[in-house]
C-alpha cells in the first residue's frame, strides 16, 4: 500500500534517487524544526551560543551570526562563512556550529549593503563581490584572534576565492562548489538568474556571442582573482569540494579554482550541485571541519 501510494505520487516506477532525495528532504526539515533560526536558537542549548549583530555605519550595514562555544574564551582561530545564494541558511548554521564546538570562533555573514542589487550593467560585479569584502573586513575587527580563515559554498565559495587572493590575513579557507575565473562561472552558469542576466546583455549590449560577452566582462571585473596583481593565496592551505555533475558552477570552473588555489584537498562528489551542497552540510561536515582542526 505504501509503495502503491508512492508510486502515485511521484509516478510509476519510483526510482532510488527519488526516494534518497525525499530521504534527504525529511532529515532536512527534522533539523530545520530543530534549529529554529533565531537568536536564542536550539544549539545555544547543547553547547554553543549564537547571537545575531549589526554593524551600521556611514557606508550601509552589516548583519552577521557569530557562533562560539559556550563558557570557551581562547578560541583556537576565527572562521568567515560567506552563504550560498539567498543568504544564511540551515548549512551554514550547521557548519558554525561544528566548527565552534572544536573551539572556533565562528562569523556567518548573513546579509551587508550592496548584497542586492539589481542592475544588468557589467559594473554589477564589481560592486556585488567588492561590497562582500568590505563587509568582512568590518567584521573581522570584531574577532577576538589573528588565526583567520573562511568558508564559502557557491556563490559564497566565489566571496571566499576574492577574499584568499586578496586578503593577506586570511591563513586558509574552503570552498564547495565554488568555481574561477567568476567571469566564466557567471557566463556559463545555468543557474536561472545568470541565465536571464545574459538574455538581457546580449540584447544591451549587442553581444555576438559568448567569446564577446567574456572578453568585455573580463575587462571590466576588478576582483577576479586568477588576474591579481598580488595573489595572497599562494601559501595557503586551501581546501575543497567538487561536483562532476554541476551545471549552475560548471565542474571545468570547479577544477580550474582547485588548480590555481593549488588546493591540498579535494573531495569529489558525483551529485548535482544542490544535492552536493545539502549531502555534506547535512551529513558530511566532518570533512570539512576536520580540514579547518588540521589546518587553522
Amino acid at each position: 500500500m505504501l509503495t502503491k501510494t508512492i508510486n502515485l505520487f511521484l509516478g510509476n516506477p519510483v526510482s532510488k534517487i527519488k526516494l534518497t532525495l525525499i530521504f534527504l528532504l525529511l532529515i532536512g526539515l527534522l533539523i530545520l524544526i530543530l534549529d529554529f533560526s533565531t537568536t536564542k536558537s536550539f544549539l545555544s542549548f547543547i553547547g554553543t551560543t549564537n547571537i545575531i549583530h549589526q554593524i551600521k555605519d556611514q557606508d550601509g550595514f552589516v548583519n552577521y551570526r557569530k557562533v562560539t562555544k559556550r563558557n570557551l574564551l581562547n578560541f583556537k582561530g576565527t572562521i568567515f562563512i560567506f552563504p550560498p545564494t539567498g543568504g544564511e541558511n540551515i548549512v551554514d548554521r550547521l557548519y558554525a556550529r561544528q566548527l565552534a564546538i572544536k573551539g572556533y570562533e565562528v562569523f556567518i555573514l548573513q546579509k551587508w549593503t550592496g548584497y542586492e542589487i539589481e542592475t544588468i550593467n557589467y559594473e554589477l560585479h564589481n560592486s556585488f563581490y567588492g561590497s562582500a569584502q568590505v563587509a568582512l573586513n568590518k567584521v573581522l575587527k570584531y574577532s577576538s584572534t589573528k588565526n583567520y580563515g573562511v568558508l564559502g559554498t557557491s556563490v559564497g565559495a566565489l566571496h571566499a576565492s576574492v577574499t584568499m587572493a586578496t586578503n593577506p590575513y586570511i591563513k586558509t579557507g574552503f570552498i564547495i562548489v565554488g568555481g574561477l575565473p567568476i567571469p566564466e562561472v557567471i557566463i556559463f552558469s545555468n543557474q536561472p538568474a545568470m541565465t536571464e542576466l545574459k538574455s538581457k546583455r546580449y540584447t544591451k549590449y549587442n553581444l555576438k556571442n559568448d567569446e564577446q560577452y567574456l572578453k568585455e566582462l573580463s575587462q571590466v571585473f576588478k576582483f577576479e582573482p586568477t588576474t591579481q596583481h598580488a595573489n595572497y593565496s599562494i601559501g595557503k592551505k586551501i581546501g575543497s569540494i567538487v561536483s562532476t555533475n554541476d551545471e549552475l558552477v560548471p565542474y571545468l570552473n570547479q577544477q580550474k579554482a582547485n588548480d590555481f588555489f593549488k588546493a591540498s584537498s579535494v573531495e569529489v562528489s558525483h551529485l548535482n550541485h544542490v544535492n552536493t551542497v545539502a549531502w555534506y552540510g547535512l551529513f558530511n561536515r566532518s570533512k570539512v571541519v576536520d580540514f579547518f582542526v588540521e589546518n587553522l
